[in-house]
């Protein structure tokens, strides 16, 4: 009880001392939001995309919005290194999953190489899943790590994206074996382009017996 008071006391000295203001266009907005009615309305909705992984198997691809302003700056603040703004994102996503009643057990973010890690200092998906699986009272679980360096899927094209990320994700423990079987996990990340990644990062889980896989983004590019 105590310790809720005090946080609750910081958070008000620090709304007291710096008003929340809207991401993109710095208007003052309530505590809890994210953008000012005006940014949000102008957030174009995009449908959900459905994406075969192996015969058997399909993850839908639930996205908050289409890959323009607002959310582009909002994503695009990870190369500054800004964890404010995944923080901000994780809200989003997580507004989103109770609206569409997404069901899971864990959440999985999408694994960063360790020397975009080293450069940004953080993890945008790893905050973003932090954010989620607070507001719905389950874990974050880093099963997944990238085998090797791979180019930006937004500087590639068609098939060199699908090329650019086969193979390269994999368990990043045995022990994890298992672990997440009959599970229904959900896989975050900020941006989904072609779905190359989602798909390549869904292969892996193949052979965990999870019960089924979603996927929440940010944005999606259309």
């Amino acid at each position: 009880m105590i310790s809720e008071l005090i946080a609750r006391a910081y958070r008000l000295g620090c709304a007291l001392l710096s008003p929340p203001r809207c991401f993109y266009c710095y208007v003052g907005i309530p505590v809890e939001k994210v953008f000012c009615a005006a940014c949000q309305a102008s957030i174009q909705p995009v449908v959900s995309l459905q994406l075969s992984v192996t015969k058997k198997r399909s993850i839908t691809v639930h996205s908050v919005g289409v890959y323009q302003e607002p959310l582009r700056s909002l994503i695009m603040a990870k190369h500054w290194s800004d964890p404010c703004a995944a923080k901000a994102l994780g809200r989003l996503i997580a507004k989103q999953s109770k609206e569409l009643n997404v069901t899971f057990d864990c959440v999985v973010p999408v694994p960063l190489h360790w020397t975009r890690y080293a450069s940004r200092g953080f993890n945008q998906a790893r905050t973003i899943a932090d954010v989620v699986a607070k507001e719905h009272g389950v874990p974050v679980m880093d099963i997944i790590k990238r085998k090797r360096m791979t180019e930006y899927q937004a500087k590639l094209a068609g098939s060199a994206r699908v090329e650019n990320v086969a193979d390269c994700f994999e368990l990043a423990d045995e022990r994890f074996v298992g672990m997440l079987r009959s599970c229904n996990v959900l896989l975050v990340d900020d941006l989904v382009t072609t779905g190359a990644t989602v798909i390549s990062v869904a292969k892996v889980f193949k052979t965990l017996g999870v019960a089924s896989i979603t996927c929440l983004s940010v944005a999606r590019a259309v």
